[in-house]
C-alpha cells in the first residue's frame, strides 16, 4: 500500500516482492502519507497558542500585575497539568474507539478554549483558559500515534515522526511570525470591539484560535485505518493488560520516558523565555525577535527533523542498530544543553544569533515517538504513547517554564539574571537527559528483538 514495489510491507510490516503495483495500489500508496500530512496540519496549529503566550508576556504581566513565576504557570503548568493527566485515559479511548472522531472533538475543544483565553482579564479565569487548551490538545499525539503506526512502513516510521513532528517546528515558527505580524498590526493600546475594549494580546490569543478550526473539516476526508500489529487479534484491549505488558518492560520505558521529559524541559524552557532573553539583554523590540525565532523554527529544525529522521531509520534498518532513536538523543542532549549557555553568555546579539540557531537545530527530535510502534503492540500504542507524553510532556511543558523563572525569582530573586537562570538548567538538565537516554539503549534492542516475535505472528 505504501512503498512501490514492495506492496505487502505497508499491511504486515514484511517485505514480500509481488510485481509492479497496479495503477489503483500505487493511488493507495500516498494515503499514508496525506494522513500523515493532515495530522501535520493539526499538530501545527496546535503549537501558535504555545507559541504565542512566549512574545505576550511583557504585556500580560503588566495588564494583571503579576510576576515570571505566576506567568510561567499560565504558560507551563496550568496547560500540562490537563494535558498531561487526561492523556491516559484518551489514550485507552483511542485504542478502543475512532481516532478520528477523538482527534475531532479535540480540536473543537482547544479552538474555543485559546478563543477564551483572550477574554479573560484575571489570572484565574485565564489559567482555566489554558487547562481547557491542554485537555482538547491532549487528544492529538496518542490518536496521530496509533494512526501512523498503522499505515506507515517500519522503515519509514522515523522519517514518518519526524515529518509529524515537523508540525510543532512549523507551529513554533508560525507562532512566532503570526506574534509578531499581529502585534505590529494592532495599536499598543488595544482595540474596541463589539462595545468592549480588548487590549493587544487578547486580541492575539483570539486570532491563534482561527486556524485549527480551519483545518478541523480535513480530518474528515480520510477513513479510520485497520489496526494491525496485534498481539491477540481476537482480543479488546483492557487498561490491565496494557499495564501488565508496560510492567514486563519497564526497564525501557521508564528511562526512556523520564530522558525524553528532561530533555523537553530543556527545550521548552529555553524556548519559552528566550525571546525575553532576547528583548531584556539585547534590547531589541519584541516583533523583531518573533520573526527571527520564527526563520530558525521554520528553516533550522525543519532541517534537522529530516536529518535526523533520517539517521535513526538508517542506523535502525540499514546498519541494524536496533537502539538509534536512544542513541542520537544521547547526543542531541549534550548539545542542546552546550549550544543554550553559549547563547546566553554571548556578548553581541549576532553571536546569539548564531548559537540560538545552533539550539534550534537540535530541537528535531520527533523520531524518537518512532520507538513506541516499533516496540509496541497495536491494541496498547494509545495507552503507550499517553503515558509517554504524560511524563515527558507533563515535566516539560509543566516545570521547564516554571524552573527557569523559580530559578530567577526564588533563587536569584532578580529578573536581569535570566541568563543565569538558565545555565543552571542547561548545566543539571542536559548531562541527565543524556545518561537517561543512555541506559534506555540496552532495554531498547531487548524490547526491539520481543517485538519481531510477536509482529510475526499478526
Amino acid at each position: 500500500m505504501l512503498m512501490g514495489v514492495e506492496g505487502e510491507e505497508a499491511v504486515t510490516g514484511r517485505t514480500g516482492k509481488i510485481g509492479p503495483l497496479s495503477r489503483p495500489a500505487e493511488m493507495s500508496a500516498k494515503r499514508p502519507w496525506y494522513l500523515v500530512g493532515i495530522l501535520v496540519l493539526l499538530y501545527l496549529t496546535s503549537q501558535l497558542d504555545r507559541m504565542i503566550i512566549g512574545l505576550l508576556i511583557p504585556m500580560i504581566k503588566a495588564d494583571l500585575h503579576i510576576s515570571d513565576f505566576q506567568i510561567s504557570l499560565v504558560q507551563g503548568l496550568a496547560f500540562a497539568a490537563f494535558f498531561s493527566v487526561l492523556g491516559l485515559p484518551l489514550g485507552y479511548l483511542v485504542d478502543r474507539w475512532s481516532r478520528r472522531m477523538l482527534i475531532v472533538a479535540g480540536v473543537f475543544t482547544w479552538s474555543i478554549a485559546t478563543f477564551s483565553c483572550g477574554l479573560t482579564l484575571q489570572l484565574g479565569s485565564l489559567m482555566l483558559a489554558r487547562l481547557a487548551v491542554g485537555a482538547g490538545e491532549a487528544t492529538l499525539s496518542p490518536a496521530a500515534y496509533s494512526l501512523m503506526g498503522d499505515v506507515v512502513p517500519h522503515r519509514r516510521m522515523g522519517l514518518a515522526f519526524s515529518i509529524f513532528g515537523m508540525g510543532a517546528t512549523l507551529g513554533n515558527g508560525v507562532g512566532f511570525a503570526l506574534g509578531g505580524l499581529l502585534l505590529t498590526m494592532i495599536p499598543p493600546g488595544g482595540l474596541a470591539l463589539l462595545g468592549r475594549h480588548f487590549a493587544t494580546w487578547q486580541l492575539v490569543f483570539m486570532a491563534a484560535a482561527i486556524p485549527s478550526m480551519l483545518v478541523l473539516p480535513l480530518v474528515l476526508t480520510f477513513r479510520e485505518p485497520e489496526r494491525r500489529e496485534r498481539l491477540a487479534s481476537e482480543s479488546r484491549p483492557s487498561l490491565k493488560g496494557a499495564f501488565g505488558f508496560i510492567a514486563k518492560r519497564r526497564g525501557f520505558y521508564l528511562p526512556m520516558f523520564v530522558a525524553y521529559g528532561v530533555f523537553l524541559m530543556c527545550a521548552l524552557g529555553w524556548l519559552s523565555w528566550a525571546p525575553t532573553y532576547a528583548v531584556r539583554s539585547f534590547h531589541r523590540p519584541m516583533a523583531q525577535v518573533s520573526f527571527t525565532f520564527a526563520i530558525f523554527a521554520i528553516f533550522a529544525v525543519c532541517l534537522s527533523m529530516l536529518l535526523i529522521g533520517h539517521i535513526i531509520d538508517y542506523l535502525g534498518h540499514r546498519r541494524g542498530v536496533a537502539d538509534a532513536h536512544m542513541r542520537v538523543l544521547m547526543v542531541v542532549s549534550v548539545l542542546l544543553g552546550s549550544f543554550v549557555i553559549l547563547a546566553v553568555h554571548a556578548s553581541t546579539y549576532p553571536a546569539f544569533l548564531i548559537a540560538v540557531a545552533a539550539t534550534f537545530l537540535c530541537l528535531g527530535v520527533a523520531g524518537v515517538g518512532a520507538a513506541i510502534p516499533l516496540t509496541t503492540p497495536s491494541e496498547y500504542r494509545g495507552i503507550v504513547s499517553s503515558i509517554y507524553l504524560l511524563v515527558s510532556s507533563g515535566m516539560g511543558y509543566g516545570l521547564g517554564p516554571s524552573l527557569v523563572a523559580g530559578c530567577t525569582d526564588l533563587v536569584f530573586h532578580n529578573e536581569a539574571r535570566l541568563a543565569d537562570s538558565l545555565t543552571v538548567s542547561m548545566l543539571v538538565l542536559s548531562p541527565i537527559a543524556a545518561l537517561l537516554f543512555w541506559l534506555s539503549c540496552a532495554p531498547m534492542r531487548k524490547a526491539v528483538a520481543e517485538a519481531s516475535v510477536w509482529r510475526k505472528q499478526s
